[in-house]
């Protein structure tokens, strides 16, 4: 009985860790869309602040870990947002 708990209480933090791993993954772009149109918004409508300008720093750091860590297809994606978020604040 020991064992079938342990394997378990295994099997159950594993699939706690996987799934804040999904939950990283699916809300980081989300979290770093919704920032940078608020920059972008800020920025087009002359009220850019200090704010503002640390927010920027953030997201930029945000895009080298991306690339740095994760790789290609985190921080391609993340540039593909910041397109996206820069084309809709356009309009």
């Amino acid at each position: 009985m020991p064992d079938l708990l342990r394997t378990l209480v295994n099997g159950l933090a594993k699939l706690a860790r996987k799934a804040a791993e999904i939950g990283w993954y699916t809300g980081f772009p989300i979290i770093f869309f919704n920032l940078l149109r608020e920059v972008l918004h800020h920025w087009r409508a002359g009220t850019f602040s200090g704010e503002d300008a640390l927010v920027t720093l953030a997201l930029v750091i945000m895009v080298w870990f991306a690339f740095r860590f994760v790789g290609i297809p985190l921080g391609g994606s993340l540039l593909a947002l910041a397109y996206i978020a820069y084309s809709l604040e356009g309009r």
